[in-house]
């Protein structure tokens, strides 16, 4: 009996472990926290940091017609509850495999692919919106289309250490915020 009890403790111990691992706040092959690279930012902190389940739902309440995201497996980063909004952040270490290069030319690559579809006419280039400036010695390109309801962005500091890939994903009636907290966000970004 005293067997038993010590199998049946092992176990819940066993279970509760995996449960609390899957439970995960960064993902992704060489993501860093946001807490790591950054200084304590009042909008991105472990305060208002979602579970990837959470941040699943939440985006993918906001497609009516859609799925967003798929499965936990597509998720990278992590996630930030603000204002009603799920801000996704994929942090890196700028590495030899993942090199600083100025976003001039990304700029024009992304333009390129995001308003060029292949065997379409060019009716995307109305609604695409792209901006490159300098915001605290980080350099920002912001890049989406205007009528959907996630926007990205792309940070980097000039001193070639960081690279953050962000999405803020909203409802639709939120679209105009979303676009205005791109700007809040990375204006208050400090990079260690």
């Amino acid at each position: 009996m005293k067997s038993l009890k010590i199998l049946m403790i092992l176990i819940a111990c066993t279970w509760f472990a995996v449960a609390t691992k899957a439970q995960t706040y960064i993902q992704g092959v060489a993501v860093r926290p946001f807490s790591e690279i950054a200084n304590t930012n009042t909008h991105i902190s472990t305060a208002n940091r979602m579970a990837y389940s959470a941040a699943k739902d939440l985006v993918n309440s906001f497609y009516a017609h859609t799925t967003r995201i798929k499965g936990l497996d597509k998720m990278a980063g992590e996630y930030f509850l603000v204002d009603g909004m799920v801000v996704e952040l994929t942090c890196r270490n700028r590495t030899a495999d993942n090199d600083f290069r100025p976003f001039t030319q990304s700029q024009i690559e992304f333009r390129e692919m995001f308003t060029n579809m292949i065997g379409e006419t060019n009716t995307l280039e109305a609604d695409y919106y792209d901006e490159l400036k300098t915001v605290n010695g980080n350099e920002i390109l912001k890049y989406y289309y205007t009528s959907v309801n996630y926007k990205t962005f792309l940070i980097q500091d000039l001193l070639g250490k960081y690279v953050v890939l962000g999405t803020i994903y909203c409802a639709m009636q939120d679209i105009a915020k979303a676009e205005a907290f791109i700007d809040t966000l990375v204006g208050s970004i400090v990079f260690k």
